[in-house]
C-alpha cells in the first residue's frame, strides 16, 4: 500500500488558463461587503479582474481559449 503523500502517485496540476493568449491567475476575491461573497476569481497579469456584468467571474467558471485546452 502506498502513502497518500507520495509525489509519484499524485496527478498533474491543472494547466494555466489563458484568454486571448494572456495567462489568467487565480486570486481570492473578498466581496462580502458588497454582497458578492468570497471566492477565487480570475485576474490578468495587469491586475484586472475578469468580470461579467460588473461582478468578478469565479475562476472555475472561466473557459480558456480552445487552443489551450
Amino acid at each position: 500500500m502506498g502513502s497518500k503523500n507520495n509525489p509519484a502517485a499524485r496527478g498533474t496540476a491543472g494547466g494555466v488558463k489563458k484568454i486571448g493568449g494572456k495567462p489568467i491567475k487565480p486570486v481570492k476575491y473578498i466581496g462580502k461587503y458588497v454582497g458578492h461573497g468570497n471566492y477565487i476569481a480570475g485576474q490578468t497579469e495587469a491586475g484586472q479582474l475578469i468580470e461579467s456584468d460588473g461582478v468578478p467571474t469565479p475562476y472555475s467558471d472561466i473557459i480558456p481559449d480552445s487552443a489551450e485546452a
